[in-house]
């Protein structure tokens, strides 16, 4: 019983790391990609994803500096 109990717990250890390193992950690329585009963070509030095209690779960023639109290049090829 307490061997099944502590594959238990050392599951659920790991499960846990796993849930916490695709965080990072994720957290480190949106930081990445805010910071190589020159983003404002009233742009990054704005921004969703359906303005990453990644085929050109450029956000399009949407009310921008006086209310316009513009463009930015996207330098990080992952996302």
């Amino acid at each position: 019983m307490k061997n099944s109990s502590s594959l238990a717990v050392f599951l659920l250890g790991l499960r846990s790391l796993e849930i916490f390193l695709i965080e990072c992950h994720f957290s480190l690329s949106i930081f990445m990609l805010v910071y190589s585009a020159g983003l404002w963070v009233s742009e990054i509030v704005k921004l969703r994803v359906e303005d990453i095209d990644s085929n050109r690779n450029l956000i399009h960023i949407k009310g921008a500096k006086g209310e316009k639109d513009r463009y930015s290049i996207k330098k990080i090829s992952r996302l």
